[in-house]
Formats: C-alpha cells, sequence, structure tokens
C-alpha cells in the first residue's frame, strides 16, 4: 500500500484536482494539508470525513484510507519516541524540566486556594514527624506539569526516614509510543525505589472513569498521641484540581476500594535485589523469548569467553575466591563448598553465552566506553570482587567480539556509538515482541533500592527494540567497517 501522501496525490490526479483545489474544499491552509499527507500532522477522526468528501472517496477508497491514517500515526508517534530515547541514554534530562505552579481548591473544614507544591509541602511535613507511615496510590497523573512535582516529592518521602510506600497504575498505549516513552522516561528514576512499586496494563487509560488521581494515606504521632490525616485529590482536563482533606477512615476505606480492583487488570513489575540466581536465571530465560538488544558503554557478561573466567581463576587465590563467590550466591562460601561454586558459576556463565548464540543480538557499546574497559580491565558493572582483567584477558574478550561481529553467518550485530554513553548507573536489556530488563549499578550495596527490574510490556519493548534496530546505527553508531577496524585498534594496544 503507498503512503498516505502518495494516496492523497493519486486521487487528486485521478479527479484532475490540484492540490491547492483540495486545500480549498477543506478550508486549510497549503503548509497544513502538507502536513496531513506527510503524517506530521495526524487527521483525526474528526477530520477524516472532509478529506473522503472533498476527494469523493468510494467505500474501498474511504478503507484504504483509513488505514494509512492508522499508519501514519502509528509511524510518527514511533519516530518522535525515538528523540525522548536520545535525550534519555545520550543527554542528561530524565525528567522534564520545572513545571508552572498549578493552582487547586483544597478542603480541609474549609475552603482554600493553594498550589499543587504547597500541599505536597503539607503532606511531606506530616510524613517526617515522629513514627509517619503511610501509602500513596497513584492513577496516571503522568502529565509534565504534574508529574515533574509529583516525582520531586516523591523522591524525598523515599530517601528520607518516613516509611512511606507508593503505588502507581500506568497503560501504555497501543498506538502512542511517543506517550510511551515519555510516560517510562519519567516514570525511570523512580523505579529504583523499593518503595515505589509500578503497575502497568497494555490498555489504555481512556477507558476508565477514573483518570489522574491521587489517594494518600498518612499515619503519625503528634504530641504524643495518634493522628491520621487522608488526602483525595483529582486532576482534570478543564478546571481546576481539587483535594480533599480528610481523616475519617470509612471514607478512606471507600475510596481506596477503587484503587484495589484496579489491581486486578493491572501486572506488578519485578523487582530483584540480586541479578545472579544459578537455578532460574532471569537473564537466560529472557533471552530465550525472541531478538534482543543491549545497550550499555562495554561489554555485556554473555560476550566474555569462559576461557577469559578460567584465566582470572587460575590467578586468584582461595580467600579471595571464597569472597567472590559468597558475592556471586548471595550466600557464604567455604573450602568444602568453592568447588561447587565455581563449577555452577562457570555452568552460568557458559548459559549465558550459549543464549547470546541462539538469536539474533545487537549489543550497543561506546567508544568510549570500550576504549575505557582495554584501558582498566573493567567493565562499568564490574562484579565488586572481581579482579580487573589482564591485557591477555581483554584481548581474549576483544577478539571474541570482532570475530562475532565480522562473521558474515553470525545474526549479531555490534554498533559502537560515537558518543559516550553517559548513563552508566544501569544496564538496559530489551526483546523484541516480549519486554525490558534494567539491571542498575551502585557504586557499593544501598538498603531500599532495587538491583533489577523486569517489564514485560510488548509496547516499550517495541520502542526500545525499534531505537536499537533502526536509530542507533543511522544517527549514533559507526560503521561497520570503522567498528571492526576500531576493535583491531585496541586489540593492537594490547
Amino acid at each position: 500500500m503507498n503512503t498516505l501522501y502518495d494516496f492523497i496525490a493519486a486521487l487528486c490526479k485521478d479527479r484532475d484536482m490540484k492540490i491547492e483545489d483540495l486545500q480549498k474544499k477543506l478550508g486549510i491552509s497549503r503548509s497544513t494539508l502538507y502536513r496531513y499527507m506527510k503524517g506530521i500532522n495526524q487527521i483525526t477522526p474528526d477530520l477524516a470525513p472532509g478529506f473522503a468528501e472533498a476527494l469523493n472517496m468510494n467505500t474501498q477508497e474511504s478503507l484504504d484510507f483509513s488505514k494509512l491514517i492508522s499508519l501514519s500515526a502509528f509511524d510518527n508517534s514511533l519516530v518522535q519516541s525515538r528523540q525522548i530515547l536520545d535525550d534519555f541514554l545520550f543527554g542528561v534530562r530524565s525528567r522534564p524540566g520545572d513545571a508552572a505552579e498549578m493552582d487547586m481548591v483544597y478542603y480541609d473544614n474549609d475552603k482554600y486556594l493553594r498550589t499543587l507544591n504547597e500541599v505536597l509541602d503539607h503532606i511531606r511535613s506530616l510524613a517526617d514527624k515522629e513514627a509517619a507511615e503511610g501509602n500513596i496510590k497513584i492513577f496516571n497523573c503522568l502529565s509534565d506539569n504534574i508529574f515533574t512535582q509529583l516525582a520531586e516529592f516523591l523522591e524525598k518521602i523515599f530517601s528520607g526516614g518516613p516509611n512511606v510506600d507508593a503505588e502507581h497504575f500506568v497503560g501504555f498505549s497501543e498506538s502512542d509510543y511517543l506517550q510511551n516513552a515519555h510516560s517510562f522516561v519519567n516514570i525511570f528514576p523512580l523505579m529504583k525505589y523499593e518503595r515505589y512499586r509500578l503497575y502497568y496494563r497494555e490498555k489504555d487509560m481512556e477507558d476508565n472513569l477514573i483518570s489522574d488521581t491521587m489517594l494518600i494515606s498518612l499515619k503519625y504521632t503528634e504530641n504524643g498521641e495518634p493522628q491520621c490525616k487522608n488526602f483525595s485529590i483529582s486532576f482534570y482536563e478543564s478546571g481546576m484540581p481539587q483535594c480533599l482533606a480528610f481523616s475519617d477512615a470509612y471514607t478512606y476505606s471507600f475510596l481506596s476500594r477503587g484503587y484495589e480492583n484496579l489491581k486486578h487488570s493491572f501486572v506488578n513489575v519485578m523487582q530483584k535485589y540480586s541479578t545472579v540466581d544459578f537455578s532460574d536465571d532471569v537473564f537466560v530465560e529472557f533471552q530465550k523469548q525472541g531478538a534482543n538488544a543491549i545497550i550499555k558503554p562495554n561489554p555485556c557478561y554473555d560476550k566474555i569467553p569462559i576461557t577469559a573466567y578460567e584465566s582470572i581463576v587460575k590467578r586468584m587465590g582461595v580467600d579471595e575466591l571464597m569472597v567472590l563467590g559468597s558475592a556471586m550466591l548471595g550466600k557464604s562460601v567455604d573450602l568444602a563448598t568453592l568447588p561447587h561454586a565455581i563449577e555452577g558459576s562457570f555452568m552460568y556463565l557458559k548459559k549465558r553465552l550459549d543464549s547470546a548464540h541462539a538469536l539474533k543480538q545487537i549489543d550497543v557499546y561506546s567508544k568510549h566506553g570500550l576504549l575505557e574497559f582495554a584501558e582498566t580491565g573493567r567493565l562499568t558493572d564490574h562484579l565488586e570482587h572481581l579482579p580487573p582483567f589482564s591485557k591477555d584477558e581483554i584481548r581474549i574478550i576483544l577478539e571474541y567480539l570482532l570475530s562475532r561481529a565480522a562473521d558474515p553467518d553470525d545474526d549479531y550485530k555490534l554498533y559502537i556509538t560515537e558518543k559516550e554513553l553517559p548513563r552508566k548507573e544501569f544496564v538496559l536489556e530489551t526483546v523484541k515482541d516480549y519486554g525490558i530488563i534494567v539491571e542498575y549499578i551502585y557504586p557499593e550495596d544501598k538498603e531500599g533500592l532495587w538491583k533489577l527490574l523486569f517489564v514485560q510490556s510488548k509496547r516499550l519493548a517495541a520502542i526500545f527494540y525499534d531505537y536499537v534496530e533502526n536509530h542507533v546505527p543511522v544517527n549514533h553508531a559507526m560503521s561497520k567497517g570503522g567498528a571492526e577496524d576500531y576493535l583491531r585498534s585496541l586489540i593492537a594496544r594490547r
């Protein structure tokens, strides 16, 4: 089927109609018409009949026109989402900038005019009181003017002392990939916190009566007396937002029941403290689901040959091996269990290597990240108790990457970006039509933070896989020959 532009142009030619004539019939400017034809602006359902009438479309032409409108909207949304991911992965902005103050009606025994920031500051002041604990339920609330202030409020809550957790219900759109990318980038900084629980579903939120609401419950001690304060906040497309402050437990129970019922149609993000589980490794199972892509500055552990690990083990002392084994297994290893731990580690690493060969895979590394690895022998996610790779081991790893990248029969692509990947605090892997995994990298162990997130969302997977497959090679990566030459230059330095 032709593009929307070709389709309209062909109908105009068939009707012996100039573009200017169509423009006049529609009552729009020439530039606006071209934007519709090119898919830059979407032809919405209320505009489509005007085009059909102006071009005197028959039934089949109207059907083809509707399909092309949908395809145009999909393509344009997907293309725009790439810019969001560019900013997320190569830029420094992880969420929108400062938002304008938002006035709201505040009810607390009387009616007041407050800003959203003032209300959130008041709630946080209560959460800072003695023995404070509570729960925050959020439905959507992802538009910039709301979420910029809400995210700052939540980060202060999570990084402080109050025992307050949050449940956030988010829907990923079927067709608006731009909105999906925007939503994910906004909530990403919060997803690492144990107290933040994301519930998501592959369904638009517009089919619900509830939209952009929050319900907050706080219990605390003041002057030696137990206190309870609840807040119900609602945002509207038109009209001023409202916040009701109340203490009645029955009212809270009534409002809370609606959120609890929502959980049946949402999926909770899988979150883990540890990435290593030899009996049921999430990475191996994840990679089995289909073509996948990894984004990180330098090699992933599934691209490090067993010979490199065998070389490291030979030069490590028994005490060092026991510390490393204990760290990897998450339990104490002694002299008696050390051989089993080492054997299990090698079996696990071999499974990772094998799974990386089984299906199509794309790795995105940066030129700077590979140079850093070649000079230091350390990966950006280097295991704490693993010694740096030696010059010989680095050469083994780089030669392995080169052999796979240069092999025409290997369904593996290596993209080396000219620009540095500044986001070194996480590794992101996506499996086409399945989901994404985020592995966080912390300089030291921190309580209250997740190590691994798994989001089984086809829609998020579609955005990230499209970005790696179609956008990175054209806009960021060195040519195939350039990447191979760069690897050879790093090998020659060893």
